[in-house]
């Protein structure tokens, strides 16, 4: 957001907030996070890669049925090829902490499209 509206430094910071721009955040703002069910933990990732200098890095928060945040990891990653295998790369991150820390049965989050298909399809090695 603050590429496409940046702030004036020259005056006190603040400019008019486009319409669109509202709605936007709006419908973002509805968006909200589901608690798995009764007996099952969710495992939320998130992986941020930076193709310019390498330095990547990924994030975890695993939650049970009420909500209650039962533990939380950051890790940075060095020289990773693509966004996707950054995201992967939290993915097992997360699963393997769940493996360790986490009795329930987990179910696992992630906001990479591409990675969430490819987890899905059955018979994939």
């Amino acid at each position: 957001m603050a590429k496409q509206y940046p702030v004036d430094w020259s005056g006190n910071g603040k400019h008019k907030v486009n319409p669109s721009w509202r709605r936007r955040v709006e419908i973002v703002h509805n968006l909200t996070w589901k608690p798995p069910s009764e007996g099952w933990a969710k495992v939320n990732v998130d992986g941020a890669f930076s193709p310019n200098n390498g330095q990547d890095g990924v994030g975890v928060i695993i939650r049970d049925a009420r909500g209650a945040v039962i533990l939380t990891a950051w890790k940075v990653i060095f020289q990773a090829a693509s966004a996707e295998e950054v995201e992967a790369l939290a993915c097992i991150e997360g699963l393997n902490m769940a493996a360790e820390w986490v009795r329930d049965r987990v179910a696992l989050e992630s906001d990479c499209s591409e990675l969430v298909r490819g987890l899905e399809r059955k018979g994939t090695p």
